[in-house]
Formats: structure tokens, sequence, C-alpha cells
């Protein structure tokens, strides 16, 4: 998977950062988020780097929802 060093969610993904993962497939993943807004505030991440939304094809935004 395309990925970027300098990107925290990819460290994440990487396993070079600690986080609570919530559920995992191949090309996502979800882990409690380190300063949560609200009690059970979780972040969903594609596995490939995205800089930008507007980068992302709808049928992979799409197989996230």
């Amino acid at each position: 998977m395309n990925q970027d060093n300098n990107c925290t969610f990819c460290d994440i993904i990487r396993g070079a950062h600690a986080a609570e993962i919530l559920i995992e497939t191949d090309e996502y993943i979800c882990f409690v988020d380190k300063y949560p807004v609200n009690e059970g505030h979780a972040l969903g991440v594609p596995k490939t780097h995205i800089q930008y939304l507007r980068e992302a094809n709808g049928s992979r935004l799409y197989g996230f929802v």
C-alpha cells in the first residue's frame, strides 16, 4: 500500500505509533482518536495514503462507508 513516512495515520498503519485498533481490513483501519471530542470518538482511514480528499476515487470512499 502507498504510504507516507511523514503521515501519522500511515505510522499507525505500519505499527510505528501505538493506537487502540477497533477494526481492520485489508483496505481500511479504524482506531480510537488520541484526543477524542466525545467518548467513543474514532477515526477510520484507508490504508492507502491520500494527501487530499479530492485525490480519492468515489468507489474507494464508498467501500469505506
